[in-house]
């Protein structure tokens, strides 16, 4: 099965992992500059069908504390292109928040500590976690292992229920 992980953010990124943990990331596709930056759906989708990605796992972050109205709002249009691409690709998918995941495959908050444990669990793919700004790489992959190791069970679950 091939899982992809999508950390929504303009420094967030997309993980793609299959069950051997094979690992391809690549850095959230933005167009535009500033005020003006958005999410590059197309790109995600283009990344996306070109892997044959079968269920994915997507952040679901809340607005967080001293973040502006404008900010909270970039990063929810961020989040609803993820989504709609996945919905026009259907493509199945969980949201699962940051502490749910992060809980269970033991990071914590500190964005290095998640490529520490990145190249730990995916030593194959330390490359791609190498440099402090892969750290939205890292928490993608992170997030799809999180899938393979927790977030099956309850798929599963749910389809059972």
């Amino acid at each position: 099965m091939i899982i992809a992980a999508i950390d929504p953010g303009f420094s967030g990124a997309i993980a793609v992992v299959n069950e051997e943990y094979d690992c391809e990331t690549c850095d959230m596709p933005v167009m535009g500059t500033g005020a003006k930056k958005l999410v590059d759906g197309n790109a995600i989708q283009r990344f996306l069908s070109e892997r044959d990605v079968e269920y994915a796992v997507i952040e679901q972050v809340s607005a967080m504390p001293k973040q502006g109205v404008s900010g909270m709002f970039r990063f929810g249009t961020s989040y609803g292109v993820a989504l709609g691409v996945l919905q026009g690709m259907s493509i199945p998918y969980e949201p699962v928040t940051p502490q749910r995941w992060k809980k269970a495959m033991g990071v914590s908050s500190d964005k290095d500590h998640a490529r520490r444990v990145a190249i730990e669990r995916l030593p194959r793919a330390a490359q791609q976690f190498e440099r402090k700004k892969d750290e939205g790489r890292a928490e993608a992959a992170l997030m799809a292992l999180w899938w393979f190791n927790n977030g099956k069970e309850y798929r599963m679950a749910q389809e059972v229920a």
